[in-house]
C-alpha cells in the first residue's frame, strides 16, 4: 500500500511538472513574444527614424545647393523670375530643419550638432539675401564679390562638414540598429523555439500522465475488485465467526435512530431474520422490570463517550426469559455530538444459567466449610476439655500418689526412691504437654477473656519461642462479636503468626487490632522477607487459601500486600452482625 501511495505521488508530482511546464512555457512565450515585438518596434522606430535623419540631413543640403544655383542664375541672367523658386527654396529650409531638430532630440551628439548646423543655414540665408539685395540694387560687382568672399564660401564649406558629419554618425548608428535588430530577431525565433521545444515537452509529459493514469486506473479497479473479493471473505467469516459464536450486532444511526441488525440478534431477541425491528420504546419495554433502571442509565452513558458494556434480562415474545450481554461504543463527529451507536450482543443465559449453579455450589461449599470448622472447633474444644478435666487430672492424682509414696516410705534411704521421683518429673512433662496440647487445641483465654485477651497471650508466647519483637495495640472498645466470628478471627491472627515464624525470618511484628462503627479491623505487618504477589493472587499458599476462606465464611474482607524484601501486610475487615451492633449501642447508652 504504502509503494502504490508512492507510485501515484510519483503521477501526480509527473502531471504537476508537466502541467506547470506547459504554464510557464506559455507565459514565457507570451512575455518573450510581447518583449521582442516590443523590442523589433523600437528598433524599426530607431531606423526609421534615422532613415528620416538622413533624409531631412539630404534635403538641408539640397535645398542649401539649390539656393546656390538659384543666387548663381539670379546673378548671371538678372532674370527676377528666378526669385520665385528663390523664395520657395527659403521657405522649404526651416520645416526641414524643424523636423531635424525635432528627430534629433533623442540623440545627445545630433542634438548639439543641429543648432549649428541651423545657425549656419540662416548665415547662409543671410548672406545670400545680401548678395540678392546688391544686384537688385545695381551693385553687380559687390554682389559677385561676396558671393566669391571666403566667409561665404567658409558658410558652405561649414554647413558641407556638418552635414556629412551627422550623416555619418546617424548611418554608423543606422547599421548599430540594424545589426541590433537582426540579433534581436535570432533571439525571438530562438526563444520561441525554446517555448515550443517546453511546450512539446510539457504534452510528452502530459501524454505520458494520460496513459500511466489510464493504467493506474486499471490497476485501482483491479485492486478495488480484489478488496472487495478480501472484504467479502472477511465479512464472510466474520458472519462465520458470529454465528460459532453465538454473536448479534446492532448499528443504531443519529438522530433519526434508525437500526440495523444482524441476523442473529433477530434470534437473540426472538424475532423472524429481518423482520420489522422493534422501537427503541419496545425494547425497552422487553428488558426485565428490575433492569431497566440499570439499562437506561448504561446506554445514556454511551452519549458522554463512555464504552458499553452490560448484563441484563429481556423478556421475548414468547414469554422466555434471556439473559444478554451487550458491548459497544459511540461514534462521534468534530464537535462531539455522537452520530451512531455500534456494539455486539451474545445471548449468554446458559452461562449465567452455568455461573448460578456455580455460586449455590460454591454457597453450598462454604456452607459447608463452615460447619466443617465448627465441627472442627466443637471438637477440638471437647478434646481440650478431655485433655485437661480427664487425662490431666489422672496424672495430676498419679503425681499426688507418687509423691505420697515417697514422703511415707522414702525417708530410709531406699534404692526405689530417686526411680519414683524420676516418675514424678515424667509426669510433670506429660502434665505440661496436656496442658499445651488443651491450649493449642482450644485456649481457655478465648472463651473465658475474649479475643483481646487471647491475642496478647499467644503473641506473648510467639515472642518467647521465636525471639521476634512484637508490638500490639489493641482497642478497648467492646468487640462485640460472635463466637464463631471470634474463633475465625483469631485462627486466621494464629495461622499468620505461624507464617511469619516459618517463612518471614522477621525482626518486628506490628498487631493492631481496631474497631470502627461497623466493623472490626485486623492488621498483621511485618518487616520479613515478603514473597511475589502472584502468590497472592493466585493465592496458591494454603495457608492463604485457608485464611481467605475463613473470612469469605464470615463475609469479611481479606487483603494480602507483599512484595519481595519488603515484609508483608494482612488487613482483615469483619463486619459487624446487625444485632450485635445494635446490642452494643444500648451498653454504650446504659453506661453513659
Amino acid at each position: 500500500m504504502q509503494i502504490q501511495w508512492r507510485f501515484r505521488s510519483i503521477r501526480r508530482s509527473t502531471v504537476f511538472s508537466g502541467f506547470l511546464m506547459l504554464f510557464v512555457a506559455l507565459i514565457a512565450n507570451t512575455v518573450i513574444t510581447r518583449v521582442q515585438l516590443g523590442n523589433q518596434i523600437m528598433n524599426q522606430t530607431r531606423l526609421n527614424q534615422s532613415r528620416l535623419v538622413l533624409s531631412e540631413l539630404a534635403q538641408v543640403e539640397l535645398l542649401i545647393k539649390d539656393v546656390e544655383i538659384v543666387q548663381f542664375n539670379l546673378l548671371y541672367t538678372d532674370d527676377p523670375r528666378y526669385l520665385t523658386p528663390y523664395d520657395e527654396v527659403i521657405s522649404q529650409l526651416r520645416p526641414h530643419l524643424n523636423n531635424l531638430a525635432r528627430l534629433t532630440a533623442d540623440d545627445p551628439s545630433l542634438r548639439e550638432r543641429t543648432p549649428v548646423l541651423r545657425k549656419l543655414v540662416e548665415d547662409k540665408l543671410r548672406q545670400t539675401n545680401q548678395t540678392v539685395l546688391l544686384d537688385q540694387s545695381g551693385k553687380s560687382r559687390e554682389a559677385n564679390a561676396q558671393i566669391l568672399s571666403n566667409s561665404v564660401l567658409n558658410t558652405t564649406h561649414q554647413i558641407h562638414d556638418v552635414v556629412d558629419s551627422m550623416e555619418k554618425d546617424e548611418m554608423s548608428r543606422q547599421v548599430s540598429r540594424s545589426a541590433i535588430s537582426e540579433k534581436s530577431i535570432r533571439r525571438t525565433v530562438a526563444s520561441i523555439y525554446l517555448t515550443n521545444l517546453i511546450l512539446l515537452l510539457g504534452l510528452i509529459l502530459f501524454a505520458l500522465h494520460t496513459h500511466s493514469e489510464m493504467n493506474a486506473r486499471e490497476e485501482d479497479a483491479l485492486e478495488l475488485r480484489k478488496k472487495q473479493q478480501k472484504l467479502f471473505e472477511s465479512q464472510e467469516r466474520l458472519r462465520l465467526a458470529q454465528d460459532v459464536a453465538g454473536m448479534g450486532t446492532f448499528d443504531v444511526e443519529l438522530p433519526s435512530g434508525k437500526q440495523t441488525w444482524s441476523a442473529r440478534t433477530y434470534e437473540i431477541f426472538g424475532f423472524a431474520p429481518h423482520s420489522r425491528q422493534p422501537e427503541p420504546g419496545d425494547l425497552m419495554h422487553m428488558v426485565y422490570p428490575t433492569d431497566r433502571s440499570m439499562m437506561a442509565d448504561t446506554f445514556g452513558a454511551l452519549a458522554t463517550g463512555k464504552r458499553l458494556h452490560a448484563e441484563y434480562r429481556i423478556i421475548r415474545a414468547d414469554g422466555e426469559v434471556r439473559w444478554i450481554e451487550v458491548s459497544g461504543r459511540g461514534i462521534f463527529d468534530n464537535t462531539g455530538i455522537p452520530i451512531r451507536y455500534l456494539g455486539v450482543g451474545y445471548d449468554v443465559t446458559e452461562r449465567k444459567v452455568a455461573e448460578d449453579k456455580l455460586r449455590r455450589s460454591e454457597d453450598q461449599l462454604r456452607a459447608l466449610t463452615a460447619r466443617l470448622q465448627t465441627a472442627i472447633e466443637e471438637e477440638r474444644m471437647r478434646i481440650a476439655q478431655e485433655l485437661h478435666d480427664q487425662l490431666g487430672q489422672a496424672l495430676t492424682c498419679i503425681k499426688m500418689d507418687l509423691d505420697w509414696i515417697v514422703r511415707k516410705y522414702g525417708g530410709c534411704g531406699e534404692s526405689w526412691v530417686p526411680m519414683v521421683q524420676d516418675a514424678m518429673g515424667v509426669v510433670d512433662n506429660n502434665i505440661a504437654l496436656v496442658r499445651r496440647l488443651s491450649t493449642e487445641l482450644r485456649p481457655q483465654l478465648l472463651d473465658s477473656m475474649g479475643l483481646r485477651a487471647a491475642i496478647e497471650w499467644e503473641i506473648e508466647q510467639f515472642q518467647r519461642r521465636s525471639g521476634v519483637r512484637c508490638l500490639v495495640q489493641v482497642t478497648e472498645d467492646s468487640l462485640n462479636l460472635t463466637n464463631e466470628k471470634e474463633i475465625a478471627i483469631f485462627r486466621i491472627f494464629q495461622e499468620a503468626m505461624t507464617n511469619i515464624a516459618r517463612h518471614s525470618n522477621a525482626q518486628n511484628v506490628w498487631v493492631d487490632l481496631e474497631r470502627e462503627e461497623n466493623e472490626v479491623i485486623l492488621t498483621i505487618k511485618d518487616d520479613g522477607l515478603g514473597f511475589s504477589a502472584d502468590l497472592v493472587e493466585q493465592m496458591q499458599s494454603l495457608g492463604l487459601l485457608g485464611m481467605y476462606e475463613r473470612a469469605l465464611v464470615m463475609k469479611a474482607s481479606f487483603q494480602v500486600e507483599s512484595n519481595p524484601g519488603r515484609g508483608t501486610t494482612i488487613t482483615l475487615h469483619v463486619p459487624l452482625d446487625k444485632a450485635t451492633v445494635g446490642a452494643s449501642e444500648n451498653h454504650e447508652n446504659i453506661n453513659s
